[in-house]
């Protein structure tokens, strides 16, 4: 039996196929999109680059390592140049400490180190170099970079990488949906409703809600979105009746069903009211520049079910690409806030990985299935091969 390579396949057609092609086609999506994300720009290496790049018309005569700065007061008087006053320094100084070095500034010159005496680079060049140095500097640089990647062509496919990201989430889905139904750790009830979003047109309707929580008068916020998170339920949050079946979405966090919204509730409360979670779910929600007024407040014990909202929205065709770009969108929020916390301490692990931060980059919430291949197709995967196996031992040779 030979698998299909499967590119993109429709959402809707993935809801027609039987085992084992969703398991296969689920990890194949997924290593897909981590083969789209490794071209994700690395900021520090770029901004290497981006210097490199300024180079180029005088590689001849200099490289990264062979230029050093000096004032142009200490050129005429012949002062010897000190050995922290180069290039890398400079650039090093922005990356790490977010400002150059106190002997540059704008008005220094840049000399070629290639030959024992010192010699001034070209006097058109010079604010060329000063120009990139100075871009270095501005956050804006860096967010472009983002948006260039997720608008760049992707390099297999017809589609940009965000629109690629987007539909792969969409043909994910059911896979997840479908392998799952098949191992019986999703019941009908609930890939009937992740059915929804691969064909709208199913009835009845159902309801679709963004998460968010409330945050008490005195915060300066008054209510903080958990970003990536949605839910589905059969019938609406004003239902009344003790069943309604429900399926909750949160980025990094397995696709989980449950009989109620206030079951849904329930279980996010537990994140709410005790701090002693060593790794709480929410966070991945929330964007950096609010997780410490929401641990505060846990801490506090501030919040409860109380402060959950549900918000209902409808789905249209644009559903997966929407979420894309509000990932996307907290990806260059959370940079922005980032470079505003330079000189601060850095807080715990739970609030903000201990990286160089203004450039970490978080791409697991990309990551859509990651519980499901792992626990899921991939034991799939594993028992079909097993069986494929032993089906052609049994068959005679001819």
């Amino acid at each position: 039996m030979t698998l299909p390579t499967p590119s993109l396949p429709s959402a809707e057609s993935i809801t027609t196929m039987e085992a084992p092609w969703p398991a296969f086609i689920l990890h194949e999506l997924s290593e897909n999109v981590r083969y789209t994300l490794a071209d994700f720009p690395d900021f520090l290496t770029g901004a290497f680059a981006l210097v490199n790049q300024a180079l180029a018309p005088i590689r001849h005569v200099a490289t990264l390592d062979e230029i050093a700065f000096t004032t142009s007061k200490s050129l005429l008087a012949g002062a010897p140049i000190p050995s922290e006053n180069n290039l890398i320094a400079i650039i090093n100084s922005i990356l790490f400490f977010d400002s150059a070095p106190t002997s540059y500034n704008s008005d220094c010159v840049f000399l070629s180190t290639r030959n024992p005496t010192p010699h001034l680079l070209p006097i058109d060049f010079q604010p060329v170099l000063h120009a990139a140095l100075f871009k270095l500097k501005d956050i804006q640089y860096y967010l472009n970079q983002i948006d260039d990647f997720w608008s760049a062509p992707h390099k297999a496919v017809p589609l940009t990488n965000k629109n690629y990201v987007a539909n792969a989430m969409a043909a994910q889905l059911q896979c997840a949906s479908s392998v799952r139904a098949a191992d019986n750790s999703l019941n009908l009830e609930s890939t009937s409703l992740l059915l929804r979003l691969a064909h709208s047109n199913i009835v009845p309707p159902v309801s679709f809600y963004k998460i968010s929580l409330t945050l008490p008068a005195s915060e300066p916020s008054h209510s903080i979105a958990l970003t990536g998170a949605f839910l589905i339920t059969l019938k609406p949050e004003d239902h009344i009746g003790d069943t309604n079946p429900c399926v909750l979405y949160m980025p990094q966090i397995k696709i989980q069903q449950f009989d109620s919204i206030a079951m849904v509730k329930a279980y996010l409360t537990i994140y709410l009211i005790n701090p002693q979670v060593e790794t709480n779910p929410l966070f991945p929600c929330i964007a950096f520049s609010q997780r410490a007024a929401i641990d505060r407040l846990i801490t506090e014990g501030k919040l409860d079910e109380q402060n959950i909202r549900l918000e209902s929205f409808s789905t249209s065709p644009s559903f997966f690409s929407d979420y894309i770009q509000t990932l996307i969108d907290q990806q260059k929020q959370n940079i922005i806030h980032l470079w505003s916390i330079t000189y601060r301490a850095p807080p715990p692990p739970k609030h903000l990985p201990h990286t160089l931060p203004r450039y970490w980059i978080n791409l697991q919430d990309f990551d859509f299935f990651g519980d499901t291949l792992k626990n899921h197709a991939l034991p799939a995967m594993e028992t079909w091969q097993k069986q494929d196996n032993s089906r052609r031992t049994r068959e005679p040779s001819t």
